[in-house]
Parts: C-alpha cells; structure tokens; sequence
C-alpha cells in the first residue's frame, strides 16, 4: 500500500529520523506528540513488513507499506481496518 501528498517534502535532514519516538519538527503542545509514524513502524515491523519513504522536497513524500500476505491474520487484520487492497484492484 502506498500513501503519498504532494505537499513540501520532508527534508533529508529529517527524513533520518521520522520513525523515532517522539520527534518532531512542530512546536511540541500544539500539534501531535511525535508518535504517529513510530507506531506506525512498530506495528509494520511486528509484523514482517516494511516501510519504504521517498521524499522530494517541494515535491511530496510516498511512503510505501508491505506486508507479508503469508501471515493470514495479519492479512485479515490490515484488509478489515481498510489498511489493505488486494493487489489486483490497484492495478485494475
């Protein structure tokens, strides 16, 4: 699954941290805690997956999310919280 913005791009300088806990690039109180993408990454991991980012700057970012479709529950899990698309409809 892929999941992309055109919006300004996360600069390279913090692209190398984005999964760490707690960090952010916001004024901490006004805008999220800085553990959105850490337990993002923390689920992927748990189960067998990967994250892939590319990130242009004034471009966008696409983060790319896979999981292994050997692992049925974990299939099952991803596919009823709308996490997960069959491949075949997003090339249809």
């Amino acid at each position: 699954m892929s999941v992309l913005d055109e919006g300004q791009g996360i600069p390279e300088t913090d692209l190398q941290h984005i999964f760490e806990p707690f960090y952010t690039t916001k004024v901490m109180g006004r805008s999220g805690t800085g553990l959105g993408l850490s337990v993002v990454w923390g689920t992927v991991k748990d189960h067998d997956g990967y994250i892939h980012v590319r990130s242009t700057p004034g471009q966008g970012t696409v983060f790319t999310l896979s999981a292994s479709m050997q692992n049925r529950n974990v299939s099952k899990r991803l596919w009823s919280w709308g996490w997960w698309l069959p491949f075949k409809s997003l090339t249809a």
